[in-house]
């Protein structure tokens, strides 16, 4: 399988979960912190890391890490990539013609 397909399939599998989805949504304008995400999902740290991974890898969302010298401790922000489109009549294609 081409890269190309591999990394539609991780880009359908990233959106495929309406949680995923929804911290798209509440990263779209704003960045946030993972702790805001969560206590906003009200999900649990894990399964919250888990999801964000899927996006990240998916290059749907991006990371920046802050490390906090007051408290001794390392915060994560999230936002949502900028102009993210994706192309799928073109996608289709490729893989109709197999040019991927």
């Amino acid at each position: 399988m081409s890269e190309e397909i591999e990394r539609s399939l991780k880009l359908f599998k990233a959106l495929s979960h309406p949680t995923r989805l929804k911290i798209l949504a509440m990263c779209l304008d704003k960045e946030l912190s993972s702790k805001e995400i969560r206590r906003s999902l009200n999900i649990s740290k894990p399964l919250l890391i888990s999801h964000i991974k899927k996006l990240v890898d998916a290059e749907l969302l991006e990371c920046r890490v802050e490390f906090d010298r007051e408290k001794s401790i390392v915060r994560k922000y999230y936002k949502t990539k900028e102009n993210l489109t994706i192309d799928l009549t073109d996608l289709l294609r490729k893989i109709k013609t197999k040019q991927i």
